[in-house]
Formats: structure tokens, sequence, C-alpha cells
């Protein structure tokens, strides 16, 4: 799958589909942060062995090394409270779309690289 045709997918099935099955137990925020792709490093750099004509620019890194980027989208998804993510979570695993949403995951995601991590609440500055 091509990275538009990944966000595409996300933005306009996986999403609406997941909040029509949620009902009242919708996250407060899904924020999706899609890479910004460093198509200037593309057009003369040598490809890595593995990349294809279909593989995407390497993403864009202002420090570190891109090959260690192995995703395309950072999503946050924010909640109430611990009890409102539990409730979220119950309604997907055991809803009566999960089937459904399940079989859509298996259309676009890689699971092996899937990960999901719990943060406290964030510290910020601001100038």
């Amino acid at each position: 799958m091509t990275l538009e045709a990944f966000k595409e997918h996300y933005e306009t099935k996986h999403v609406p589909l997941c909040l029509a099955a949620l009902g009242d137990e919708k996250p407060i925020r899904h924020s999706r942060y899609y890479l910004q792709r460093n198509h200037a490093s593309s057009s003369g750099a040598p490809k890595l062995e593995s990349a294809n004509s279909d593989d995407p620019p390497p993403p864009l890194l202002y420090i570190g090394d891109p090959a260690t980027v192995d995703y395309d989208c950072i999503s946050v998804v924010e909640y109430e409270d611990e009890a409102h993510f539990l409730r979220f979570k119950e309604v997907m695993q055991n809803g009566p779309d999960r089937e459904e949403i399940m079989a859509d995951q298996d259309a676009f995601e890689d699971h092996a690289k899937m990960k999901a991590i719990a943060v406290e609440s964030p510290k910020v500055s601001e100038r």
C-alpha cells in the first residue's frame, strides 16, 4: 500500500468505522501526525537494498538516522481518564463491530510495527 493510500484509508475508512462503533466511548481527541518526507534526499541518494520504486522518500529527520524510523504516522488518542480508556478498550475488543474493525486493520496496518504507549500528562514549556 502506498503512503497516500494508507493515509486515505486511515482517514476515510478506519477512523470513521471506529468512531461509529465506539458510540459514547469515543476518545476525547484522536490526532494523527503523518511523518513529513525528505523528497530532496530521494532524488540523488542511493536507495537501500530493500527499497523499491514504491517506497516513499525517507522521513525528514533533523537528528538521527532515517533508516531507524519504521512507521508513517503517530496517533495520539486522549481519554478522560483510565476508566474511559478501559471502556474504549472493551468496545474495541469485544463490541459487535470488532470483526469488521479487525478485518479493516489487517487491510492497512503492519501489526508487527504497531505500538500503543501510555504516557503521563504533558509537561509544556511556552515562550
